[in-house]
């Protein structure tokens, strides 16, 4: 049995591994996109435009935003990005990429993170629920000539850490290590 139990602890150590660097892996991605893509003065600038207009000055900018990323937003999805979203200071839904048509919805009730990043204009990273489904978010607020226009989010799916994981080692049977101690509590 303590053969047993050491086995076992060994295997949900490999699996908590396992896990955080998926979770990392991801992390690392959603900063260099963000510090690479997002955080130039062409976005920032299109984004305070239609942060700061409204009607169709702000559809037009909304329009020029998401055309300018939508490359992005793309081949994003293939590394299995769920949601590209642009928030308002007030965390109100400015331009949901992969539902652009829904719009101007305040999210500050079911969002707490969109909150706190308008809010502290700080990083925010950790799984959340949504209105529709939860994710592993990343939320980064972003400024243009150093005033605060609102917030970004990438966000990837539970599936997206769990094929990471089984990446980092196809013959493990990571989720099973990692239920197993929930079902013994």
């Amino acid at each position: 049995l303590i053969k047993q139990d050491n086995y076992f602890t060994q295997q949900q150590n490999e699996a908590q591994l396992a896990y955080s660097a998926s979770l990392q892996m991801y992390q690392l991605g959603m900063n260099s996109f963000y510090t690479g893509t997002i955080l130039n003065d062409k976005i920032t600038s299109l984004f305070a435009a239609g942060a700061r207009s409204d009607g169709y000055a702000r559809a037009l900018a909304k329009g020029r935003l998401y055309r300018h990323l939508y490359k992005e937003y793309v081949m994003m999805e293939k590394y299995n990005l769920l949601q590209f979203h642009f928030h308002l200071p007030d965390s109100t839904s400015f331009l949901r990429f992969h539902q652009p048509q829904k719009f101007g919805d305040n999210l500050s009730e079911v969002r707490h993170s969109v909150t706190i990043t308008n809010k502290e204009q700080r990083q925010i990273n950790g799984f959340e629920a949504g209105k529709i489904r939860a994710g592993f978010r990343h939320i980064f607020p972003i400024e243009h000539n150093g005033k605060h226009v609102g917030s970004v989010e990438m966000s990837i799916t539970t599936r997206a850490i769990s094929d990471g994981m089984d990446k980092l080692d196809p013959g493990k049977e990571y989720i099973f290590l990692l239920s197993k101690k929930l079902i013994e509590e």
